[in-house]
């Protein structure tokens, strides 16, 4: 089986779970060349919880976890099966390093990845579970640790998504002047983007250390 490829998707607005636009195209050319997965897991930056859980509810609900927005974005829902084997696979990998993770029963598909997953997998056909973001560990290069013992899977056909955002300083934007320049968002980003290319792990690191983080 062909390695599956790891992504990393900025979602941005939850509107973009039902529009067609720039955004959205690119998620399309990202995956355009990539096998059907045997499942999916993704790591979202809405469950950043102080613990590290993993999903198993059958269904998984869909989650609107979000305010303000039209009702037809209320009305939006993603019936992919759970992906229970790999959960239990996750589970057994993480335990056998010593690594707390718990099976959770009430978290669903938060809008970080129904609203990715309805434009890659739009007939919800491929079973997908979250796992969360452990705000206890500050450490990003204990992130990186954790996720060597996860690797193994990519060769089974599991696709690994990162949704988040690299910038999502919001309130620093909305304080901004109309038209000013956010030349602080694209300096950060364009450095992660660097060093991701680079291989540069020392960077990624420490992430925080760097300017208009």
């Amino acid at each position: 089986m062909q390695k599956m490829p790891v992504f990393f998707i900025a979602h941005g607005s939850p509107m973009n779970a039902i529009e067609n636009n720039h955004f959205t195209d690119d998620w399309h050319a990202l995956h355009s060349n990539t096998p059907t997965p045997t499942a999916i897991v993704v790591f979202s930056a809405h469950w950043h919880i102080p613990a590290l859980k993993v999903t198993c509810a059958t269904p998984l609900n869909t989650l609107h976890d979000f305010g303000g927005f039209p009702d037809i974005l209320h009305q939006q829902h993603y019936n992919a099966p759970t992906a229970i084997d790999t959960a239990e696979e996750i589970m057994h990998l993480f335990t056998a390093q010593n690594i707390s993770i718990e099976a959770d029963q009430q978290w669903g598909l938060d809008h970080g990845s129904w609203a990715v997953l309805k434009h890659l997998y739009p007939n919800a056909d491929i079973p997908v579970i979250q796992i969360s973001l452990d705000n206890r560990i500050d450490d990003l290069q204990q992130h990186y640790q954790m996720a060597q013992h996860l690797k193994g899977l990519r060769d089974e056909g599991v696709l690994f998504i990162g949704s988040g955002g690299i910038v999502h300083n919001i309130q620093k934007w909305m304080r901004q002047v109309p038209g000013e320049s956010i030349e602080w968002a694209q300096s950060f980003d364009q450095r992660i983007m660097k060093a991701v290319k680079n291989r540069d792990l020392n960077t990624l690191f420490n992430a925080k250390n760097l300017p208009f983080y």
